[in-house]
């Protein structure tokens, strides 16, 4: 078969062959007959080609290049004996395109290029590329088919699995909750997803290729966004919370994320990520507010409050437990209470209502607690643990000096004791 295409290239005869070049003799034209086949077959080889010709009566393959045995794992000699062989090789789902384009190649006498898959001995179904013409100027003239088939079936799985990718892009870039666009060197719009045609009011045919931030940008802003924008082009990430414009005027809090997209570790454009925090910013400014009522409650409070971790270590406190104890807050953050507070004698009580509250118990009682400059001072103390999600992770203490509770109670104390001694008969102490 290759012999009979090269033939096309090459003198008829061999009268013509010595009148173009009496000086070559008939083994050197051999020779380079030879090398030319050798040279065609390793070309058919390395593009993963099978040439092949079959007889329009009986669709009998009439001649096919060996390379097809190494490709589908039949011998040449099978697909030259039985008419019907390379029918069976293709996979069903092309057999009747496969049979379309050949009679249209017969009918309009025009090459047809076509894909479609076979068969390997294992069953393994091959991609080829199959390029098809009928010998002949007519279609009352036409004896045979003529064919070449090129494997590619590894551009067919390629093309698989880019499909597959770009559906799985598609997919996440669709149904992604935050909004998303598309930038073009210019900074031009390209594509954006639903989340930010909601987020702006805009339909994307509406924005494909106008300038994003004279869109979105208030006339405020605008050298912000801008900013945004160059830092993506040039390869950088940028970040922001700030404000955007919908296509209604109203203006809506965002967080922006600026990416600059590379291909081929070069930069062709940018995208950026949009998420609304309207609701986010709100509940900031609820917290804010109720963190300035609590600050204020707690500074002006006449009981002095400590708050600590789950190690006992002081977080914070306020002025009255700094007037109380005679400390600078700064002198007991991040430092253990029950060290701060409680001499030797007092550390084992302190300690063990601190574990107390930290197990999840609540306390109220008298106890003696130490200042800064070792004196002891009674105090009346309201332990209660702090709570987050379910999980105890501190406590808190409120302090009130209890002297004039204590002076009540040795008095109280003291006239028990009397009353004791009396009843018994003995003389009270002066």
């Amino acid at each position: 078969m290759a012999t009979a295409l090269l033939s096309n290239a090459r003198p008829q005869t061999r009268g013509q062959a010595l009148a173009l070049g009496s000086h070559k003799t008939m083994g050197e034209t051999n020779t380079q007959t030879c090398n030319a086949e050798e040279l065609l077959r390793e070309l058919l080889q390395d593009l993963g080609a099978v040439i092949w010709e079959a007889d329009l009566g009986t669709w009998q393959v009439s001649s096919v290049s060996g390379w097809v045995e190494e490709l589908l794992g039949y011998p040449v000699e099978e697909w030259l004996v039985d008419p019907h062989f390379w029918a069976h090789r293709l996979h069903p789902a092309d057999f009747a395109s496969v049979i379309a384009e050949f009679t249209a190649a017969v009918k309009d006498g025009h090459p047809r290029r076509f894909e479609c898959r076979m068969l390997t001995k294992e069953g393994r179904a091959l991609w080829f590329q199959c390029n098809v013409r009928a010998m002949g100027k007519a279609a009352q003239q036409c004896k045979a088919l003529r064919g070449v088939l090129v494997d590619i079936t590894e551009r067919k799985e390629a093309e698989r699995k880019l499909r597959e990718r770009t559906a799985y892009l598609h997919g996440l870039l669709e149904n992604n909750p935050l909004g998303i666009v598309v930038l073009d060197p210019e900074h031009r719009v390209q594509m954006c997803n639903r989340a930010f045609t909601q987020l702006f009011q805009y339909r994307q045919a509406e924005i494909v290729g106008r300038h994003l931030d004279s869109l979105l940008a208030p006339a405020e802003l605008l050298e912000e966004a801008a900013r945004l924008t160059r830092q993506a082009s040039a390869g950088e990430m940028a970040h922001a919370v700030t404000r955007r414009k919908r296509e209604d005027g109203s203006l809506v809090d965002v967080e922006i994320h600026a990416v600059p997209l590379t291909v081929e570790g070069c930069v062709v454009g940018c995208f950026g990520l949009y998420q609304n925090i309207t609701d986010r910013k709100r509940a900031e400014q609820e917290i804010e507010k109720h963190s300035v009522y609590l600050k204020a409650l707690i500074e002006s409070s006449p009981l002095a409050l400590v708050a600590y971790d789950g190690q006992g270590r002081v977080q914070m406190c306020n002025p009255a437990f700094e007037r109380l104890f005679q400390y600078r807050a700064a002198e007991v953050v991040g430092r253990k209470l029950d060290e701060l507070i409680a001499n030797d004698d007092l550390r084992a009580d302190a300690a063990q209502s601190t574990a107390r509250v930290l197990a999840g118990e609540t306390i109220h009682a008298i106890a003696r607690r130490m200042r800064k400059d070792g004196t002891v001072v009674n105090v009346e103390r309201y332990s209660v643990p702090l709570w987050l999600e379910g999980q105890i992770v501190g406590g808190y203490a409120f302090y009130q000096e209890a002297t004039e509770h204590r002076r009540a109670e040795e008095l109280k104390a003291q006239l028990g004791e009397l009353q004791r001694m009396e009843a018994v008969g003995q003389p009270s102490p002066e």
